[in-house]
C-alpha cells in the first residue's frame, strides 16, 4: 500500500491501522484528515515522516505513530486537533 487517499471520501471509517505497511509515505496519507468519522490512525511501521497534514482533523482520537524518521516538523500542528487523547 503506497496510498489511502481515496479513502478520504468515506462517511463511516472509524478506525484505520496501517501498521507496517512499508511502502506508505507523507503523500499517501494526504486527505485523510478530511474523514469526519475518523477516531483512530495506526502509521507504526509505515515511511510516514511528516504528519502535519492531519492537523486539520476535526474527530481523531488515537494516533498511533512509531515511525522511524519522524521528525519534530512532522507532528507540527497536531495540538489544534480538539478531540485528540491518545498520541503513541
Amino acid at each position: 500500500v503506497t496510498s489511502v487517499s481515496r479513502l478520504s471520501a468515506s462517511q463511516s471509517l472509524k478506525k484505520l491501522w496501517l501498521c507496517d505497511c512499508s511502502a506508505l509515505t507523507n503523500n499517501g496519507i494526504v486527505g485523510l484528515e478530511l474523514i469526519s468519522t475518523l477516531e483512530e490512525l495506526k502509521l507504526t511501521g509505515t515511511k510516514v515522516t511528516n504528519c502535519a497534514c492531519l492537523s486539520a482533523s476535526r474527530s481523531l482520537k488515537i494516533l498511533g505513530l512509531s515511525c522511524r524518521g519522524m521528525s519534530d516538523d512532522g507532528i507540527v500542528g497536531l495540538e489544534r486537533i480538539p478531540t485528540l487523547e491518545v498520541l503513541d
